[in-house]
């Protein structure tokens, strides 16, 4: 059987389980046609569809699963429209944060025109970034200790099908184990 056509007969079960306890009727069919239809797009993003109600946290939830039964589905996934909306979402964030890096350095080098409030917020801000990031010398220098090797699970990869080391099927990757940080 088709990987999508199983995710599709998932989805009304899904919808024929769960949704008629949530949504109203016409919701229900709506959702239902758009997966007779196959619209896997529009399935994908029904949590900011207009024409669903999502006033409730239940409802919110029920849209946020069934988004998740496509947009986390490989099959329906174009690797080149994925990868120009990570690249363009990645650019964006590096945009804000380069802005306001612009801001931070004009607070740090005009305090005497910022209002008494905004320094006090500024330099709790400042501290708190120091006490998260640290030192830099000394991180790389605890660098080996932080490194832990995970169970390698990844949305194309199951634990199951991994052999750690040996047969590994991808790239290495670790990540960081963060210390806990007290609040200011």
């Amino acid at each position: 059987m088709n990987i999508s056509l199983d995710t599709f007969a998932i989805a009304k079960a899904f919808m024929c389980d769960y949704g008629t306890k949530i949504l109203s009727t016409e919701e229900c069919e709506y959702l239902l046609g758009l997966i007779r239809s196959r619209s896997y797009r529009k399935l994908a993003t029904c949590s900011s569809d207009s024409k669903l109600n999502n006033e409730s946290v239940d409802r919110l939830r029920f849209l946020f699963q069934m988004e998740a039964f496509f947009k986390k589905n490989a099959t329906f996934t174009d690797k080149t429209e994925a990868h120009n909306a990570a690249l363009a979402s990645f650019e964006r964030g590096e945009r804000l944060c380069r802005i306001t890096n612009k801001r931070l350095d004009y607070f740090y080098t005009q305090q005497d025109r910022l209002d008494p409030d905004l320094r006090l917020v500024v330099e709790k801000a400042a501290h708190f970034v120091q006490t998260c990031l640290g030192d830099f010398p000394s991180f790389l220098a605890e660098l080996p200790e932080l490194v832990k090797i995970t169970g390698g699970a990844t949305a194309s990869s199951r634990v199951r099908n991994l052999n750690h080391f040996g047969n590994y099927p991808g790239r290495l990757r670790c990540c960081l184990e963060r210390p806990r940080i007290s609040t200011l």
